[in-house]
């Protein structure tokens, strides 16, 4: 009898490490996230690209920020630089806090617990693999940067999940998946219902959501085989809004008005989503 194989966990996730945001570690058991992992990770990893164009850094850009240690070091200090995709995406993101005004020291901050001070590579480091996968699946995911320089990564759910339990320190988010995905020519991601980020489905967490929005006076269900096939939520609806507006909002909705005295006093609507 065969043995399942399993996703190996790295031990930053057995830690938690990075320690700023609450973490899904139900991975290790699913066997479509470990084919994906270990099929992209020389996609993501190998240091095998020219600069070319890209990246937005120029050669005097590239050459300060190797002074200062912000990126990777040739192993002799000369010669033409090769590239993973990651280091390609960390430079993305280097920019983009250069962009919020993040000084150079905070930025090498960050550099160095992706590198592990150094010692790893930022393209091959299993932390920036391992989010950059979830991104295939077409699963947002956040790079997070606090006041200090320090660094982390989270998916949308864990964010919301760390935020809404008192955890996590103030930030700015850096969404990852456009950085990822313009370097990817998927015609589709990989199936995320097959990905089980949490022992409920895509559509239950998509109920909880909406449950737990504040926004809806109610959220039904229609199931079909066992399955959620629609899910439709009633909102109250602020009376100033023009109809026209609701309309372009959504496809599927059902919108019930109220008048008194000639003025529209209360709209009630009811979205409606379809799951199969």
């Amino acid at each position: 009898m065969s043995k399942e194989k399993k996703f190996k966990v790295h031990y930053w996730l057995e830690k938690e490490y990075p320690y700023n945001v609450l973490r899904f570690n139900t991975l290790e058991q699913d066997e479509v996230f470990g084919k994906a992992f270990d099929k992209y990770k020389p996609f993501f990893s190998e240091k095998k690209h020219s600069k070319t164009n890209l990246s937005e850094s120029t050669y005097r850009v590239l050459n300060h920020w190797e002074k200062l240690g912000l990126i990777d070091q040739r192993p002799d200090g000369k010669g033409w630089r090769k590239y993973a995709i990651l280091d390609f995406v960390w430079l993305d993101i280097a920019h983009q806090l250069r962009r919020f005004g993040y000084p150079n020291e905070k930025i090498k901050k960050a550099y160095d617990k992706l590198s592990e001070d150094g010692r790893i590579p930022v393209a091959k480091q299993f932390f920036f693999n391992y989010y950059s996968t979830l991104v295939l699946f077409d699963i947002p995911v956040y790079v997070v940067v606090f006041e200090d320089g320090d660094i982390d990564f989270g998916t949308f759910q864990e964010l919301k999940f760390t935020t809404r339990m008192g955890h996590l320190k103030n930030h700015i988010q850096i969404f990852l998946n456009p950085l990822i995905l313009k370097f990817l020519k998927l015609k589709e991601p990989y199936n995320p219902d097959r990905l089980k980020l949490s022992s409920l489905s895509k559509d239950e967490n998509q109920v909880i959501d909406n449950l737990r929005s504040g926004n809806y006076e109610s959220v039904k269900i229609k199931m079909k085989d066992g399955k959620i096939n629609l899910i439709e939520s009633e909102e109250l609806v602020n009376s100033k809004n023009k109809i026209i507006d609701l309309l372009k909002e959504g496809n599927f909705q059902d919108i019930e008005l109220k008048q008194r005295d000639g003025n529209i006093v209360s709209i009630k609507r009811t979205i409606k989503m379809k799951t199969m």
